[in-house]
């Protein structure tokens, strides 16, 4: 279970990173619109989980490699808009979160139950 710190510094650190992934979509994502979903940190505050969707599906990996390969320029950039809020900086990890895709599986899986169900009775 998380403390009210930990979920004071998630919210924070989704807000400042939100921005930084906005600052910077056109060089990172091409434009194109990339989430931060979740944050989960640690008790000890020194690593953060960020979850992020990712919408252009085709070019999810090309995007997550992207991120993967400035994991040091973020926590750089982060580090700078947050020097004067935490005393020391966590480590920061990227994580896909897939439920964007489970919601749409499901939708689909019900249409398709709802369609069969409308065939049989006609």
């Amino acid at each position: 279970m998380e403390t009210k710190r930990q979920k004071q510094v998630a919210r924070e650190l989704q807000r400042v990173m939100g921005e930084i992934f906005q600052e910077n979509s056109a060089e990172l994502f091409e434009g194109e619109l990339v989430t931060i979903t979740d944050v989960m940190v640690t008790k000890d505050l020194l690593i953060a989980k960020f979850y992020i969707s990712i919408f252009k599906e085709e070019k999810r990996n090309q995007f997550f490699d992207v991120i993967q390969a400035n994991l040091a320029p973020l926590r750089k950039v982060l580090a700078n808009k947050i020097r004067n809020s935490f005393r020391r900086v966590p480590e920061i990890e990227f994580m896909m979160d897939d439920t964007l895709d489970e919601v749409f599986k499901m939708e689909q899986l019900f249409r398709s139950i709802k369609k069969d169900k409308g065939d049989n009775e006609a």
